[in-house]
């Protein structure tokens, strides 16, 4: 597919997968289209071939302009309104709702490929390693959303010449990244002499640096690949094992205190990917 793409749409390019995203595409010679809001920073990284499209909101009724799908072969939906709670039950179902319009939108216009983030929250409180056949069971708003906006764009994708991927990322860490998450929450605390107050220390998670997500995500948009895939590393580390390495950069690992709170209810021992593409 990838030597009849002529110009991709990506949103959420001011996100932290985003930006990784539109630096992935920048490698291949196609148009880039950027719907960007009003009230957001227009990405440093774009490129003479990345045109910037001022919009209201991705998540408002009216959805995005329909002539900025005009000869789009390739839809990357990386956007989703994350506020300081990601579980808030109304940012969730206005980005739930906007993605599935974009979805009849792009179908109407005759994309030939749409490529959905999804989560590995969406595999719940399961015990991994998960292949992404396995079915999903979602136990949060956020995840809960992202699930229901896989199937309602199944629907829509359905008896149409769409293809759809669904990548389901799993935790990723790289530069940009929300600082409080675990690698720069870590970093942060080491660096100011404090301590780090860490959940159960067998907790096991599967990272990603988040360039390596983005060429798996753009490897997805330009291939025949097709239905839930999962992006990730396939390597499990507990929470004591990541720690220990981030503190020893610093030299202060007596600064760590794991065990300090009870895992959530909603959050698994384990979440490690089989990946859906070679490493």
């Amino acid at each position: 597919m990838v030597d009849l793409v002529q110009k991709v749409l990506l949103t959420g390019a001011t996100g932290f997968v985003g930006k990784a995203i539109l630096a992935e595409l920048d490698s291949f010679e196609v148009k880039t289209i950027l719907p960007v809001r009003l009230t957001s920073r227009i990405p440093s990284n774009i490129s003479r071939n990345t045109q910037v499209a001022r919009t209201d909101s991705l998540f408002s009724q009216q959805g995005i302009e329909k002539e900025l799908l005009e000869g789009v072969d390739i839809v990357i939906h990386s956007a989703w309104e994350m506020r300081r709670d990601p579980q808030n039950v109304r940012s969730n179902l206005r980005s739930l709702n906007g993605s599935v319009k974009l979805a009849e939108e792009a179908a109407e216009a005759g994309v030939k490929k749409f490529v959905g983030i999804g989560s590995a929250a969406e595999y719940g409180n399961q015990v991994g390693p998960f292949a992404a056949s396995c079915p999903a069971q979602p136990n949060t708003a956020y995840s809960g959303a992202k699930h229901a906006t896989r199937i309602l764009q199944e629907e829509v994708f359905r008896n149409t010449k769409t293809q759809f991927s669904w990548a389901r990322i799993f935790n990723l860490f790289g530069p940009n990244e929300d600082s409080r998450r675990l690698h720069p929450h870590i970093r942060s605390r080491l660096a100011e002499g404090k301590k780090v107050l860490l959940g159960p220390r067998e907790t096991t998670l599967d990272y990603l640096e988040v360039s390596n997500t983005a060429r798996q995500i753009v490897q997805i948009a330009f291939s025949d690949l097709v239905g839930p895939l999962n992006v990730c590393s396939g390597e499990g580390q507990t929470v004591e094992e990541i720690a220990l390495q981030l503190a020893a950069e610093f030299g202060r690992p007596d600064l760590l205190e794991f065990d300090s709170f009870e895992r959530s209810h909603s959050q698994p021992i384990e979440i490690v990917g089989i990946p859906s593409l070679p490493q």
